[in-house]
């Protein structure tokens, strides 16, 4: 049979010998012989960019001859048409092939591209930046896994200029409802991306994600926000009680962990904040605390603001200080040194902590486990429920905005000496010790 020959129907039954017969454009009989069977299947090939890539089209003679160059010519048609390539989810070449054009055929940036450039330039300059994590920060690891999870399957390979109302809408339509506050970031997200590209001229057409579009596209959530499980407070001397059991006995945590838990539990401030505090923001002689709040947690400015350190606290800060801190900061890494793993970061990793929380097994009334964000609403909880003092003052301790602006207009001075007191009752509550 000479090379590049088109074979006939009746050469397709016939033929015995392994290999790679061209059938039409495209369209190929691959014959393989095991022994005494012989194999044929046939393929539809396509050369794009460079890379080959192959789609298959059924066995022969279960396939007629007649019906695989129908099928081939049909996609072969619809791919020139409109673009859209021959799919097949075991090829993986086919999703080079379909990336590589979509991008030189559009001759534009994908959204993917643009996303990476927005987070680079717009977002890592103004968020706190975190040692304790590979990537840099909390905030950008947010961003990164939701495009991942959410975004980029959709649109990640288009350019800007494709990107329409219908992709936006199938995005966030699966989650709009049962993860709704995922469904509000992811969109939000993908607006500012696409705000972005419109305005480095890397997109031509107006945002499709309007209000409009969301009144009418999206079905209408009546739902409250889910809020982080917390421990109830009736359980909190008990879980400090085990808490005070975990350091240096817990194998599956470094020792660190349980003192991270502590300050978190003990001041009711952020988790990062207390995993990046340093020892020239602690004052142990005036038990304070002068916290850098930034506006990637707060959505407002950097402030300072200062938090009293019962004595539970000034005296495991002042047991660690006897160890010889080896870094700035007061949960620095160095219990990786004693375990001979590689530090992956400047100060204790989240996952460290939570992993140990998650171990100690605590949940809420409805058997959900805890957070450690929850416990903020565990002190609120406790200091409003028991008539403790007024809600506006838990609210400073947690470096909320004050509603009562007559309370806020002496937030500076005269309401320290209440916060002093409410934390060093909620410290006698947790530890059952006598300040």
């Amino acid at each position: 049979m000479a090379k590049n020959a088109l074979i006939t129907a009746r050469q397709a039954e016939s033929i015995s010998a392994s290999g790679s017969y061209r059938a039409g454009d495209n369209l190929y009989l691959e014959v393989e012989v095991r022994g005494e069977k012989i194999y044929k299947r046939w393929r539809l090939r396509y050369n794009l960019l460079g890379v080959s890539a192959k789609l298959g089209l059924g066995a022969f003679p279960k396939v007629t001859f007649k019906a695989a160059k129908e099928d081939a010519a049909a996609k072969m048609k619809a791919f020139r048409e409109t673009g859209k390539f021959p799919s097949d989810d075991r090829d993986v070449k086919k999703a080079k092939v379909k990336t590589k054009a979509k991008q030189i055929i559009a001759g534009r940036d994908t959204f993917k591209v643009i996303a990476e450039k927005y987070i680079e330039e717009v977002k890592v300059p103004e968020w706190k930046p975190d040692p304790g994590r590979r990537a840099g920060s909390r905030s950008r690891g947010q961003w990164e896994s939701s495009l991942a999870d959410y975004i980029y399957p959709h649109i990640g390979h288009l350019s800007m200029d494709e990107i329409n109302r219908d992709h936006i809408l199938k995005i966030l339509k699966p989650i709009w409802l049962e993860k709704h506050v995922t469904a509000e970031r992811v969109m939000y997200r993908t607006k500012s991306i696409i705000e972005y590209a419109i305005e480095t001229d890397a997109r031509s057409l107006a945002n499709p994600i309007t209000k409009t579009f969301v009144r009418v596209r999206l079905p209408r959530w009546t739902g409250s926000p889910k809020h982080l499980v917390a421990l109830p407070y009736d359980d909190l001397p008990d879980f400090w009680a085990d808490l005070e059991q975990r350091r240096g006995r817990w194998s599956n945590s470094p020792p660190d962990s349980s003192d991270v838990i502590r300050m978190i539990v003990l001041t009711s401030m952020r988790q990062q904040d207390v995993r990046m505090a340093t020892w020239n923001s602690i004052d142990l002689k005036k038990a304070t605390w002068t916290v850098n709040l930034s506006k990637s947690t707060l959505g407002q400015v950097d402030r300072l603001h200062l938090v009293h350190l019962p004595k539970p606290l000034v005296d495991m800060l002042r047991r660690r200080l006897k160890e010889k801190p080896k870094s700035a900061y007061v949960f620095d890494n160095s219990h990786y040194a004693e375990t001979g793993n590689k530090p992956k970061g400047e100060t204790i990793s989240d996952k460290a902590c939570n992993d140990l929380l998650r171990d100690m097994g605590y949940t809420d009334v409805f058997g959900q486990k805890i957070t450690m964000h929850g416990f903020r609403s565990t002190f609120t909880d406790w200091v409003r429920e028991n008539g403790i003092e007024e809600g506006d003052i838990a609210e400073m301790q947690l470096a909320h905005a004050i509603k009562d602006k007559t309370l806020a207009a002496y937030a500076r001075g005269k309401l320290w000496d209440r916060r002093v007191k409410v934390i060093n009752l909620y410290a006698e509550y947790a530890t059952g010790l006598k300040l």
